[in-house]
């Protein structure tokens, strides 16, 4: 018997403009057990990140109105969301894009498509 272990469901963000894109991460988070916010849009993320207060977010890199990278350094740089883990994906990635991106304050940076395995295992890092 487990006495005391409190199991908490997470909840993540997921911004993403690309709505089959979206859809995707989605069901593979929530098949891994967590609750999900949606965002399809930089500028709608932020906001709902200051609303939610997701325990992790996962955006894409390039999308209409602010990207990834402005998306990242508004997050990191307000002290309500600065401590919420960032996974950036995106599709192709320059050197520069990358060294922007983390600069701005991502945990880390994954190619996509993110695999089911791929997942299960940066998340786990964040527990």
């Amino acid at each position: 018997m487990l006495s005391g272990l409190v199991l908490m469901r997470r909840k993540i963000l997921v911004i993403e403009d690309n709505e089959d894109c979206r859809n995707i991460l989605v069901l593979q988070l929530r098949t891994l057990g967590y609750d999900i916010i949606e965002a399809e849009s930089g500028n709608a993320g932020v906001e709902k990140a200051f609303l939610e207060m997701p325990d992790l977010i996962i955006m894409d890199l390039k999308m209409h109105g602010i990207d990834g990278i402005e998306a990242t350094r508004r997050l990191k740089s307000n002290p309500s969301t600065q401590e919420i883990p960032i996974i950036v994906s995106t599709a192709w990635i320059a050197e520069s894009s990358m060294k922007k991106v983390l600069a701005a304050g991502a945990a880390v940076v994954l190619t996509k498509p993110l695999t089911h395995d791929l997942l299960r295992e940066v998340l786990q890092k964040f527990q």
